[in-house]
């Protein structure tokens, strides 16, 4: 007999955690996400393993903080995330998804796990993942590691990442291998350090020469070069050491400390 998950939500509306997963005689219509997405109190929802292609009429509940939508038949995100939403986990496992497209998880500013494995992604384009400032593990591990097209710098931005299941065998650039012999699980390099991708070691990071800087604590972006008056040494993340004061750059030359005026003189720095 068909199940009247809508009657049953009616007598539960404070609910936090809810299992609709794997019910293959349930109706998920507009009325049904609806009546879902009105759960004011759920934290937890799964609703894997259903045949869904949409959600349409479902909006995100302010409350909920992880959704399980694996299993389904969605070729792309299906969902939008207002502001204000609390999600931090969200996963798409074995799903239909060929291509991540521009702003795909646009709102999602509190996410930290994101799992889309087992799909048959070969596109990823520059921005997919931008705005998730707070992602900590990406997984878009694939079942076959073939050929994934996407820009150098995809993951740049990032900087809460953490771990990284890659969707091919080498590591894209910024990160390097968790293990000697190479794979598809990554960790960022360490700030003050670049990787161009395919490495597999934390001693594959290329540290900033001296005289340049990680400005922006991004492993994927290359280290920019201090410009005169100032200096830094290698490895060095955040800002170039200004010359102060009495000091001088008499070199012109950032890889180089700033020397200190002898007594009687100054500093000019306006003639150069």
């Amino acid at each position: 007999l068909p199940l009247d998950v809508e009657a049953l939500l009616a007598e539960m509306p404070d609910v936090e955690v809810l299992d609709l997963s794997s019910l293959p005689n349930v109706d998920f219509d507009d009325d049904l996400l609806q009546a879902i997405s009105g759960l004011g109190s759920v934290r937890i929802l799964d609703l894997s393993s259903n045949g869904l292609d949409n959600m349409n009429g479902f909006t995100l509940p302010r409350s909920l903080q992880e959704l399980d939508l694996s299993g389904n038949s969605f070729d792309t995100n299906p969902l939008v995330f207002p502001p204000g939403n609390s999600l931090e986990q969200l996963l798409l496992d074995d799903n239909l998804f060929r291509a991540l497209n521009d702003g795909e998880f646009f709102g999602a500013n509190n996410l930290t796990g994101l799992s889309i494995r087992n799909n048959f992604i070969v596109f990823i384009e520059s921005g997919a993942f931008d705005g998730l400032d707070a992602l900590q593990v990406l997984d878009l591990s694939q079942p076959a590691q073939g050929n994934v097209t996407y820009p150098a710098d995809v993951l740049r931005g990032l900087l809460s990442l953490t771990a990284i299941n890659w969707c091919i065998e080498d590591c894209p650039q910024g990160f390097v291998s968790a293990f000697s012999n190479g794979g598809s699980i990554c960790l960022p390099c360490p700030q003050g350090t670049f990787s161009l991708g395919g490495d597999t070691s934390l001693l594959s990071c290329e540290p900033c020469d001296a005289g340049a800087i990680d400005s922006d604590f991004d492993p994927v972006t290359e280290c920019v070069a201090c410009p005169v008056d100032t200096y830094s040494s290698a490895g060095s993340a955040g800002a170039c050491t200004n010359c102060t004061g009495a000091q001088l750059d008499d070199d012109m030359d950032p890889s180089t400390p700033c020397v200190t005026c002898m007594a009687g003189t100054y500093a000019n720095r306006t003639s150069r």
